[in-house]
């Protein structure tokens, strides 16, 4: 209980802290951008350069106002502004920027006026700030505010839905070409299925009759009776041209009933 009391007290003291730090960068970003127009209104710039650097403090000061104020839209373009590591070193940067301003007499020394003793008081503070920020972000390992925070858990939801969103579009595509691939051969099956059949038939029809054994000497007369010459009958038959003949017309349609109608009748055609 004690240490819990203790990390209680921490916490707060930082978010304590952390509120200071706060309104010091908002304050301080409104010096730097007011003694950033002064610098133009005075027109004391010591070479070409310092004519830029005005602007650029001003730019800067509100940058880090906006970052403060925890805009949103900032953290699109500024990234490194959404945590205190960032924006620690961005302070100690803005804080070093600001003594460029300083004013540089003919003697070559810095005026001492209230510019420089604003100057000084701003940019020792912003830069002590950016070091109490850097240790902040150490302290508690990368502490952002809440409302970054909830915006990068968002961002990180948007992201893992669009990965999970590609991947979906990417199964559905897989499962569609694979339909329409199943159902293009569904398709073609039936044909070739048509075309084995056709096929299975002409062979029926056609071959099979001639693959039998043809059987010259073999006759079927009206009686379903086979009747069987032998090459000696059949040359005697040849020295009769009439029962020849007649042997051969039986030879025909005994032939003829072994062919289809189909195939008889171009046989009848030839002949």
């Amino acid at each position: 209980m004690q240490k819990e009391k203790k990390v209680v007290k921490a916490v707060s003291c930082w978010i304590i802290l952390r509120n200071i730090m706060m309104w010091i960068n908002i304050l301080f970003s409104l010096t730097v951008i007011g003694l950033g127009i002064y610098k133009y209104t005075d027109g004391n710039f010591n070479n070409f350069a310092d004519v830029f650097i005005p602007f650029y403090l001003i730019f800067f000061g509100v940058l880090l106002i906006f970052a403060e104020a925890e805009w949103i839209i900032l953290i699109k373009h500024f990234k490194f502004l959404d945590n205190y590591f960032g924006r620690g070193f961005y302070n100690i940067f803005l804080g070093t920027m600001l003594l460029n301003i300083i004013s540089i007499n003919n003697d070559g020394e810095a005026d001492r006026n209230i510019t420089w003793v604003l100057v000084v008081i701003v940019s020792s503070t912003m830069a002590f700030v950016g070091v109490m920020e850097i240790f902040l972000y150490i302290w508690h390992c990368g502490a952002k505010s809440d409302k970054y925070a909830k915006y990068d858990e968002k961002q990180d939801m948007q992201q893992k839905l669009l990965k999970e969103e590609d991947k979906l579009t990417q199964q559905i595509s897989q499962n569609v070409r694979s339909e329409i691939d199943i159902k293009y051969s569904a398709s073609m099956q039936p044909q070739s299925a048509v075309v084995d059949q056709s096929q299975q038939n002409y062979q029926q029809q056609y071959q099979q009759p001639y693959q039998q054994q043809y059987q010259p000497f073999q006759q079927q007369d009206n009686q379903n009776q086979t009747i069987f010459y032998t090459p000696e009958q059949i040359q005697k038959m040849q020295q009769n041209p009439e029962e020849y003949s007649k042997w051969l017309k039986q030879q025909l349609l005994v032939t003829e009933a072994k062919i289809p109608k189909t195939q008889a009748l171009d046989g009848n055609s030839q002949l």
